[in-house]
C-alpha cells in the first residue's frame, strides 16, 4: 500500500477511531450508575459521548473509502510548514512526558520557547515563554486552585 495515495479523511478518521476506542474503554473505570443517590455516575457522560461518536466515526470511514478525497501528499505542507509541524507534535508529547518529572512551569517554558523562539530571537521568545507561562500558573494554581504537576521546589 502506497502511504502517498491515501486519503486524508480515511486516515484522519481512522486515528480518530483509535482515540475514541481508548477513551471508551476508559470511560468503563468510572462508575455508569451512583448507587447512593439513584443518579447518573461520572462514567455516563464519556461513555455514551465516545459511544456515538465511535458510531458516527465507523459511518464516515466508510463513507470516505467511497468518496473522492485529496491525499495525505496534497493536504500535508512541505519543507518549513512540515517541520513546524513536527515541531509542535514533538514538543506536546515531550512537554507530556516532561509535565510530570520537572513541573508544569519548566516543561511548558520548555515547549513555548521552542515554539516562539521559530519566529522571533531567542532572548524574546525566552521572555515571551516566561511571562506567558507565569500568567497560565497563576490563574491555573492560585487563582483557580487546580493542582498542577510541581517539582521539588514547588513550580
Amino acid at each position: 500500500m502506497d502511504f502517498k495515495k491515501l486519503k486524508f479523511s480515511t486516515v484522519m478518521t481512522v486515528f480518530l477511531i483509535i482515540i475514541m476506542s481508548v477513551y471508551f474503554a476508559m470511560s468503563f473505570q468510572y462508575s455508569y450508575m451512583d448507587a447512593s443517590s439513584y443518579s447518573i455516575g461520572s462514567g455516563f457522560l464519556p461513555r455514551w459521548c465516545s459511544g456515538i461518536m465511535l458510531v458516527l466515526l465507523v459511518i464516515y470511514f466508510f463513507r470516505s473509502l467511497k468518496e473522492e478525497g485529496l491525499t495525505i501528499t496534497e493536504v500535508m505542507p512541505k519543507g518549513v510548514g512540515l517541520f513546524n509541524i513536527l515541531l509542535c507534535w514533538a514538543g506536546l508529547i515531550l512537554f507530556a512526558v516532561l509535565a510530570d518529572i520537572v513541573g508544569v512551569v519548566i516543561a511548558s517554558m520548555a515547549l513555548l520557547f521552542s515554539l516562539y523562539s521559530r519566529g522571533c530571537k531567542w532572548y524574546r521568545a525566552l521572555i515571551y515563554s516566561a511571562i506567558t507561562t507565569a500568567v497560565c500558573f497563576v490563574v491555573f494554581k492560585v487563582l483557580l486552585e487546580i493542582p498542577l504537576p510541581t517539582n521539588q521546589w514547588g513550580f
